[in-house]
């Protein structure tokens, strides 16, 4: 199966073969396959059906994190696995559902759901199941007891039921206060099986002393990827998907996976978004600045979702996050939204808890917290939705550039953009917005080139020769020939003095001399 998506013009933009928004319609082969970083939160979930099995009283469970973090994926493998692994399907009958489950309103509806996917999955060891399902179909509110009955019935002659439900706060959520009452007093004296949810955080109903499903389930957080996994991941759908030499490419500079990592924040969604970018050269513009309005049209869901989700005065700060200059201070954020201090504070707070901001990593425990969004690319879709096209163009080629190019690839973009042209069918806007983009990235990009090593000649002369020669691996990172760089690292360690780092003369002559050819 392969995903593709359209730009506005309408011309196909090929795409890994993974679905975004629906691991469910994927093989599990697939699935299996780019499940990095999760296998400890696999076999834990694994363990924990094994051990259940028998229990009298299953512990529930869900797993909490934001959306494109991958619960729905581990829920969609769960599901796999169950089915395949001996002992679990003598166990289990498991039963995986969609993420949105618009048509669940009561308990009546719920116990449907439930009766309608087991007729899916052809098990029926009572032979009642049709009867009751009709019952329920047909009738009310009063036909929820006769199916509770039935489930039960079900599990004691065979397999208990798993029941895999993403978004399961919102499931449970929309019932009546009195039949969650009878469906957690069902699920924790006499139960059927056992739910495994996802939910974006750890909800009210569970976790508020007082609801009515106060400590029904046991929380299981899903972290975000490490830099190291994230790595992993781009490279296993590089060699499955390509292009060719993007692994190597990426092994060869560490550089692209820090960047690659903020961009996604640890996100595995994200991370397909990430592969099919760097699947792009920069040189290439029409592919470039096509498959990014594409990425950022196919990821309107997913982000507007994510706004939608947020209260006014958390939606006002990330705004205000998005148009500032960089990383903000409370007090700075206070005066661009007009919100008090405490104010502010509180919801950058909920924001953290929610993954969508953060404070920056300090270098000085007694500066001033900075915060912004975990996600880079969060900011380039809110940058694409408000500008016009040819805005938004350049805002996304920036932002992409930069994190994931060095200024000797910038410049040869530039000067391959009259054969690009020569050879694409590109409009005159189009060109100039591309070639404005790879102008402000290599003015930002010289400029911190320019930035790292003026600091390094400063911590030079204040004898911090560590930190000065780190700075000037900085500016390597961005322009690895660039003289003026070379002749830094000379100076830096000639001035290291005796004894204090073996062979920092011999290595001052061979950066002296680097810089000279």
């Amino acid at each position: 199966m392969v995903a593709a998506s359209r730009p506005p013009g309408g011309k196909r933009v090929s795409a890994s073969p993974l679905f975004k928004y629906n691991p469910q319609r994927v093989d599990p082969t697939e699935l299996e396959a780019v499940t990095l970083g999760r296998g400890d939160l696999l076999d834990r979930l694994e363990s924990h059906l094994r051990r259940e099995a028998d229990e009298a009283h299953p512990q529930h469970l869900v797993l909490v994190g934001p959306r494109g973090i991958g619960k729905t994926h581990l829920l969609t493998i769960l599901h796999h696995r169950c089915l395949t692994d001996s002992a679990l399907s003598q166990a289990w009958l498991p039963l995986l559902f969609p993420e949105e489950l618009h048509d669940v309103v009561d308990l009546r509806t719920f116990y449907r759901r439930l009766l309608r996917a087991m007729r899916d999955a052809g098990d029926d060891a009572t032979g009642g199941l049709p009867q009751v399902l009709a019952e329920v179909e047909g009738g009310g509110k009063e036909t929820a007891p006769r199916a509770a009955a039935f489930l039960k019935d079900f599990a004691a002659r065979g397999r208990r039921l798993l029941l895999l439900m993403d978004n399961v706060d919102r499931v449970l959520g929309v019932l009546p206060r009195q039949e969650q009452k009878a469906l957690r007093d069902t699920l924790m004296n006499e139960p059927f099986g056992l739910v495994v949810g996802g939910s974006l955080s750890v909800f009210k109903e569970h976790a508020k002393s007082g609801e009515v499903f106060f400590h029904l389930f046991e929380s299981l957080s899903v972290p975000p990827l490490t830099v190291q996994e994230m790595g992993r991941l781009i490279r296993v759908f590089a060699d499955r998907y390509g292009p060719e030499g993007l692994a190597d490419r990426l092994s060869q500079n560490p550089r692209r996976l820090e960047a690659l990592w903020h961009i996604t924040g640890g996100y595995p969604r994200l991370a397909i978004v990430a592969h099919e970018v760097l699947s792009h050269q920069p040189e290439r513009a029409t592919e470039v600045v096509e498959h990014l309005e594409a990425v950022m049209d196919d990821m309107t869901p997913y982000f507007q979702d994510r706004l939608n989700q947020l209260p006014d005065r958390e939606r006002q700060l990330v705004d205000a996050l998005v148009s500032g200059p960089g990383p903000l201070t409370p007090a700075e954020l206070a005066k661009e939204t007009g919100l008090s201090a405490d104010q502010v504070r509180a919801q950058l707070s909920r924001l953290g808890d929610r993954g969508v901001a953060a404070p920056l990593p300090q270098t000085q425990p007694r500066r001033t917290k900075r915060y912004d969004l975990t996600e880079r690319l969060f900011r380039s879709w809110y940058h694409w939705r408000l500008g016009g096209p040819g805005k938004r163009h350049v805002l996304l080629v920036v932002e992409i550039l930069e994190a994931l190019s060095t200024v000797p690839e910038l410049r040869r973009a530039r000067e391959n953009m009259g054969a690009v042209g020569a050879t694409r069918s590109l409009s005159t806007s189009a060109i100039a917005s591309y070639q404005q983009a790879l102008d402000v990235s290599l003015e930002r990009l010289s400029g911190a080139v320019k930035e790292a090593v003026s600091e390094a000649y400063e911590l030079v002369h204040s004898r911090q020769y560590d930190a000065a020669l780190a700075r000037l691996q900085d500016a390597r990172d961005l322009d690895p020939d660039n003289p003026n760089v070379l002749f830094a690292l000379g100076y830096a360690w000639n001035e290291v003095p005796l004894g204090l780092k073996p062979g920092s003369k011999q290595s001052a002559i061979e950066w002296y001399e680097r810089a000279l050819k």
